[in-house]
Parts: C-alpha cells; sequence; structure tokens
C-alpha cells in the first residue's frame, strides 16, 4: 500500500493489530488511510537509550531541512536515540548550543 501526504509516497503496511499500526479501507480495496504519528521504545531502566521516530521530520515548516528528515528512517524502520540526561545530551555528536544575547 502507497503512503502519501506531501512526502512520499512510502510503500507501508500494517493494521489497527499490528506494531506497524496503520489503518485502511474495507471499501477502497485495503488502502491505508492513517498511520502512526509517531513510534518510541523506551527503556525505564535508562532512559538515555530511548528511541524515538516521526513519519516526516520535526519541523512544520515545509523549507526547512528537518520538515522530512526522518521519513527515510520511518519506513525503513530504524530510530533516533533521545536523550533526557543533560550529560548525555551535551556529549552528543550531535549537539548543538545556540546563544541569544538580546541587544
Amino acid at each position: 500500500y502507497l503512503f502519501n501526504l506531501n512526502i512520499g509516497p512510502y510503500l507501508s503496511g500494517g493494521s489497527d493489530v499490528t506494531p506497524n499500526a496503520g489503518g485502511y479501507s474495507l471499501l477502497k480495496g485495503f488502502n491505508q488511510t492513517s498511520g502512526a504519528s509517531m513510534r518510541r521504545i523506551v527503556d525505564f531502566s535508562d532512559l538515555n537509550k530511548t528511541n524515538m521516530i516521526l513519519p516526516t521530520g520535526q519541523s512544520g515548516l515545509y523549507n526547512s531541512p528537518h520538515y522530512s528528515d526522518q521519513a527515510p528512517l520511518y519506513h525503513e524502520g530504524k530510530y533516533r536515540v533521545t536523550y533526557f540526561d543533560k550529560d548525555h545530551i551535551v556529549s552528543s555528536p550531535d549537539f548543538k548550543h545556540l546563544r541569544l544575547i538580546p541587544k
């Protein structure tokens, strides 16, 4: 089945009773009509091992590089690590620091 908003289309499967959740229409040849808005795996013994992915991207701005940058990962079944501890966050190779100084 093809899943398409304005990103994709991506082949996607699943139903309301599968880990790869997806809704479909019986009247439209089982074409997918909905899917998960986020996937998350949480290790409560170490929150810094939490994995998460969005089906599109972090930004809702169409011209942002983060508008659709997670879509390929999502559809390949991959995840991104989400750190909770400040030390893990600042030591991450992806960490960026933005300092805003008023005039």
